[in-house]
């Protein structure tokens, strides 16, 4: 019997119980404490009418829909942003006895146990864990999907029908779950003709079928996504800029810094290109000097990794950057923790190689992964910093005044940190906009902010705009700014964590 499969046999050690346990203990208070931010704003919009309504809501967001019913059946408990938030934290923790159950298929319970410790302490998986957002869930589908096949696929075993039925049910859930989870199943097919396993390759296409034909309602909403873009025009970028974004993302999973990187690269970040150069030069270096092909899981999961990776970088080029994220690079983050441990595993399967570069290794992790969390929510705040903005607004406004948020989509974030009584505008038309020209020009929102113009009470003496921080740092805001200066005197400005508010008095 296999390590994997007498690893398998074994119920969860007390050992491995400690790893969602110290998750928790960093998620839950998180979840409880950070204020609320734009696109988590828009999902408690898209789900406050219910499950009726969760379908259509989702058509704003271009999402695939099923997150949206099920968090809006879970809101019928509780409708607090806690509670949203602990959605994704069930999730998060779920993804933890996934990622074992994966890891110890291929290595021994020690091995399995210490990947899935980094895994569960990562940055990316905190800050997933305390999204009101699908990437928690898409990360938990990544790791039942590959343990579904891998039990089907990559197992002497034979299996029960209702496996194989549990992984087309799964499968079509996904998609319906998150588009992008597509890029999975690419992967996982591609690694079986890799392999050479050309039967299993005929039989995982015919096992498609049903779940292509599932798919079927929404394929013309998928379709639309993928070919019109954002408003119905991509942005032009240049060839290698998608790879670009992709290796970012990357980077971020191996060692993580900014989540979300500043315009000007930081040192750590700068250090961490260099360490990650070093380390690949080295590990192709010796896999060449062993000439022997690198172990199954390197290649599975390398298989996997690769094409996901080139899938996205497809969409950045046919939707734009703003569809390619890093929070959309969630059906990479598992795969790629599973690929780094098994390069590492095959590089250092020496025990006498083991007790000296372990060490190293796990603190230079660990620096990293510290420092990425904490840059992640600086001073304990998610972008906008719309908790303190609200209370700032209220603690200095007078009745009469108007409130005016610009982007149009801030506004949803704002009403949910705002307890006063002055009106909030814009009151609709939050999904309308998108970027219309070069991102930072002149050119890229006039109509947004033509129409934010027009719904501005002009008889109001005092105005509090909310601007985010493209404004501040681009020239995006210039038509904005422009009225701004031809009609009102600023008498108070301060500045938040990517938010700037200012009170403006007529002239």
């Amino acid at each position: 019997m296999s390590i994997s499969e007498r690893n398998r046999k074994r119920v969860f050690p007390w050992t491995f119980y400690l790893l969602p346990l110290l998750h928790l203990a960093v998620a839950i208070p998180l979840a409880y404490y950070l204020n609320i931010w734009t696109d988590e704003a828009s999902t408690l919009y898209s789900t406050k009418d219910g499950l009726s309504l969760a379908f259509a809501n989702a058509a704003n967001e271009k999402q695939s829909p099923l997150y949206f019913v099920l968090l809006s059946g879970w809101r019928l408990i509780d409708d607090s942003v806690f509670f949203a938030r602990l959605f994704s934290v069930i999730f998060s923790t779920l993804s933890i006895f996934s990622f074992f159950e994966a890891a110890r298929r291929f290595w021994s319970e020690r091995t399995s146990i210490l990947a899935t410790f980094f895994f569960a302490i990562h940055p990316y998986l905190f800050w997933s864990a305390t999204e009101i957002r699908v990437y928690s869930l898409v990360i938990l589908l990544t790791l039942i999907l590959f343990n579904l096949y891998a039990r089907i696929y990559l197992s002497e075993e034979k299996q029960p029908v209702w496996v194989y039925s549990v992984f087309v049910l799964f499968s079509i859930f996904a998609l319906y779950t998150n588009f992008y989870l597509g890029f999975l199943l690419a992967g996982l097919f591609a690694a079986l003709l890799v392999m050479g396993d050309y039967k299993s390759s005929l039989k995982f296409l015919l096992l498609m079928l049903p779940v292509g034909i599932a798919f079927l309602p929404l394929f013309f909403l998928t379709l639309t996504t993928f070919t019109t873009g954002l408003d119905g025009t991509v942005l032009e970028s240049e060839p290698l800029d998608g790879v670009r974004r992709v290796w970012h993302h990357i980077l971020s999973f191996a060692l993580p810094t900014e989540l979300f990187p500043p315009e000007n690269q930081t040192w750590m970040s700068f250090v961490r290109v260099w360490i990650l150069r070093l380390i690949i030069l080295t590990g192709l270096g010796a896999f060449f000097y062993r000439r022997k092909l690198p172990e199954r899981p390197v290649i599975i999961f390398g298989v996997v990794c690769a094409v996901i990776a080139a899938l996205l970088v497809f969409a950045f080029h046919v939707l734009g950057m703003l569809y390619v994220e890093i929070r959309h690079a969630a059906v990479l983050f598992a795969p790629f923790m599973l690929f780094s441990t098994a390069v590492i595993r095959d590089l250092i399967s020496k025990k006498e190689y083991r007790a000296w570069l372990f060490g190293p290794i796990a603190v230079m992790v660990m620096v990293f992964y510290s420092y990425g969390f904490v840059s992640t929510h600086p001073n304990f705040t998610k972008r906008g910093d719309w908790t303190r903005v609200g209370r700032f607004v209220e603690a200095n406004e007078k009745p009469g005044d108007s409130i005016v948020v610009f982007r149009v989509y801030e506004t949803l974030a704002f009403r949910e940190s705002y307890s006063g009584s002055n009106e909030v505008y814009p009151k609709e038309k939050y999904f309308d906009w998108n970027y219309e020209g070069e991102i930072g020009t002149a050119e890229v929102w006039p109509k947004q902010i033509e129409y934010l113009i027009s719904v501005i009470p002009r008889e109001n003496g005092r105005v509090w705009l909310l601007t985010e921080e493209y404004c501040q740092e681009t020239k995006a805001c210039e038509p904005l700014e422009k009225f701004v200066k031809e009609n009102y005197t600023v008498v108070l400005t301060k500045d938040f964590y990517k938010e700037r508010v200012r009170l403006l008095e007529n002239r």
